[in-house]
């Protein structure tokens, strides 16, 4: 169930990023790479200023994609080490048993 949710909070990051890539590609006139960047970039709040939109619609666009993208990135990230931590976890059971048995 666990890789379930994985699988599709990883889509979700994934479709999050590359709407947000057309987005700016269409409407800010962005280069597809300067377009997956800014994506990028905004979403995980790094934010170097070195892009920024220039119109109404993608300033607004953007204040959208933030609040929205946030919570998506996170929940990303928080499978990510779920998983992780899951997996050492397990392991360590494995590691203990083996080392009772003996």
């Amino acid at each position: 169930a666990q890789l379930k949710i994985s699988k599709g909070i990883t889509a979700l990051a994934l479709f999050t990023v590359l709407y947000g890539t057309v987005f700016y590609h269409i409407v800010e006139g962005f280069s597809w790479v300067d377009s997956v960047y800014f994506a990028v970039i905004t979403l995980t709040t790094v934010g170097y200023g070195d892009l920024a939109p220039q119109t109404n619609i993608g300033k607004l666009f953007t204040v959208y994609y933030v609040l929205n993208g946030l919570g998506i990135i996170y929940a990303y990230a928080n499978s990510l080490y779920t998983r992780q931590a899951n997996k050492r976890n397990a392991e360590n059971s494995n590691s203990e048993s083996n080392q009772e048995k003996e």
